[in-house]
């Protein structure tokens, strides 16, 4: 491989293992990517503060009422372990507790989407880039914290808001990055 993708930093089991190959892999910073928390079109709650989405994610809020939605079981749908996306939402929006026993792993971003859109009282997480084109889910704007304002990784124009992500404003988002051998 010339250049590998990739949605999170190499990790040092990694490069010692490439060094031993006789690789020494050179890191390159090359976008920002959002990523977006999605509910059902049908769900009527329109933003979550990131401890919203830890409970949540966690098992301590398990009822839309709880955050001023219906009254209905909350489906908690997430990418599977090996992915970037899952290991972002562990440690930035987890604080690396474990994802509560009911998670359903989803092996990628179109069977997340789909099962979210099937589902009135599902949750899930992924690229926003991904969901915008997705009729049947809904993204979230997200919250810091209860005071903070809520900001969506889309702008009112329907497009990706690049700036937010850049800016800091936008509070899951990440580097992507690409690896060279040399």
């Amino acid at each position: 491989t010339d250049v590998a993708n990739a949605s999170r930093p190499i990790k040092a089991a990694e490069i010692d293992k490439a060094k031993q190959a006789g690789y020494y892999p050179e890191e390159f910073k090359v976008a920002m990517d959002s990523l977006a928390v999605v509910v059902n079109k049908s769900n009527p709650v329109k933003e979550i503060t990131l401890k919203q989405m830890m409970g949540i994610y966690t098992g301590k809020i398990n009822n839309w009422n709880e955050l001023g939605g219906e009254d209905k079981p909350i489906l908690r749908y997430s990418r599977e372990s090996s992915s970037g996306t899952y290991q972002m939402v562990k440690e930035m929006v987890l604080k690396n507790q474990d994802f509560a026993a009911d998670t359903q792993t989803m092996p990628g971003t179109s069977a997340l989407a789909n099962a979210v859109g099937q589902d009135e009282g599902a949750i899930g997480y992924g690229g926003a880039a991904y969901f915008l084109n997705q009729p049947n889910v809904k993204i979230l704007a997200v919250k810091k914290d209860a005071k903070s304002e809520a900001v969506s990784p889309v702008g009112a124009d329907g497009k990706l808001d690049y700036e937010a992500a850049w800016s800091g404003r936008y509070p899951i988002a990440r580097y992507l990055y690409m690896y060279t051998p040399f």
